[in-house]
């Protein structure tokens, strides 16, 4: 993929869906892992931790605001950009993958201190980085 490409954005109402996914495959791996060691007592929380790191890659994510706009940045090197999904609603950004890296899935969630435009958010890939830039709405450029 060239050096600079567009990620499409997705507007939604929620992020529950997204969220729910990923705690349904977490919470079946948990259980795999709780039945593998014999099935006694309950879930161990630990099983739910080594299913979490297993399923999934959450990247640490710089997100800064400006007066009128936010911009998050991630770092997910030898990550195919093909695959990275990027979801907002007027208050969340989701960031996923459709495939999954050394064993895991991206899934990154942020929380906009103040509302965004979902009209008006933009994705790039540039060298390894997600940038996305959401402008917030014009209720909160005044202030």
């Amino acid at each position: 993929m060239p050096a600079m490409a567009t990620i499409p954005v997705e507007r939604a109402t929620s992020i529950l869906g997204e969220v729910e996914s990923v705690y349904d495959d977490i919470t079946k791996r948990a259980c795999e892992k709780f039945l593998s060691r014999g099935g006694s007592g309950s879930i161990d929380i630990e099983d739910w931790f080594e299913a979490e790191k297993e399923i999934l890659m959450k990247p640490e994510a710089q997100l800064v605001e400006k007066r009128r706009h936010f911009v998050v940045r991630l770092h997910l090197p030898q990550v195919d950009p093909a695959n990275v999904r990027v979801l907002v609603t007027d208050n969340d950004l989701v960031v996923h993958s459709s495939g999954r890296y050394p064993g895991c899935r991206i899934f990154k969630t942020l929380h906009f201190p103040h509302p965004i435009d979902m009209r008006r958010v933009r994705s790039s890939w540039v060298q390894g980085r997600l940038i996305v830039v959401a402008l917030k709405t014009r209720t909160n450029e005044l202030s």
